[in-house]
């Protein structure tokens, strides 16, 4: 899978996106001090389209820098062809792994608590990832977040989590010790979806989640959806408001009275 030849949009819509990965990574430091990253990938548009830019990144900006892509196997949402993602990620430069999860598996069909399937899912898949990243001497690891999926964690938090927060474009974890990076976290979820077909990937390469379609993301997504077709500014304001935190009108400061409050 290669980018179509000989089409000037899909050109610039790559330069584009590699244009949004450098601003990151200048104001971020994505690639700051290491010589080794891992990718957490999967057989999804975003992480692959990642994989892609990012070798391309790397051939300018990154010199005498390694990558290894992780699959983390737990039978939830299994590759439909391994060989194709793995020639995918190798013709990149990058080497490909496999490791199995047995574990999430069980917890979520236990209903172990507290029961919520994408977190049971997601912590145990980060720490095969940082285990994974200590033995190849890495600190970083690279998640493919996009823009939408910055605004949607934003809005999850809010409604169910009961803060303002979101997922950050360079997050540490263990006071420095591990970072979780998002080159994409800059880009919009429709111009990587435009991406992949102009590499030829029309659909993902991993199987449909038992619950992917009854989870909270997928009901923000679609109210998200619903609020872009009434307004398109509103996608705009939302990036935009992520970094623009007026704190002198939150409630932050009244943290410590919170409890006396609500008992009045």
């Amino acid at each position: 899978m290669t980018l179509m030849k000989g089409n000037k949009s899909i050109k610039a819509l790559q330069k584009k996106m590699l244009d949004s990965i450098r601003k990151a990574d200048i104001y971020f430091e994505f690639f700051e001090k290491e010589s080794n990253f891992v990718a957490g990938i999967s057989g999804g548009f975003d992480s692959l389209v990642m994989v892609d830019l990012i070798a391309h990144y790397k051939d300018k900006y990154l010199k005498n820098v390694n990558f290894f892509a992780l699959f983390v196997e737990n039978g939830l949402k299994p590759l439909k062809n391994p060989e194709m993602v793995r020639n995918f990620v190798e013709e990149r430069g990058f080497s490909f792994h496999i490791i199995k999860d047995t574990e999430t598996a069980d917890n979520i069909l236990q209903k172990k608590k507290p029961f919520n399937p994408c977190f049971i899912c997601s912590r145990k898949r980060r720490k095969i990832l940082l285990e994974f990243a200590s033995s190849v001497q890495s600190h970083r690891v690279l998640l493919a977040h996009n823009l939408d999926d910055v605004i949607e964690t934003l809005l999850l938090n809010i409604f169910y989590s009961r803060e303002i927060s979101t997922m950050m474009p360079i997050q540490p974890l263990f006071q420095g010790r591990y970072f979780i990076v998002r080159p994409l976290s800059l880009i919009e979820r429709n111009l990587i979806m435009k991406y992949a077909l102009a590499l030829g990937i029309s659909e993902k390469l991993e199987g449909t989640c038992t619950f992917e379609n009854s989870n909270k993301r997928k009901l923000i997504r679609d109210y998200l959806m619903t609020l872009y077709k009434i307004d398109p500014r509103i996608h705009t304001n939302l990036k935009h408001s992520l970094f623009n935190c007026n704190f002198d009108f939150l409630w932050c400061k009244y943290k410590n009275e919170k409890q006396q409050i609500h008992s009045v």
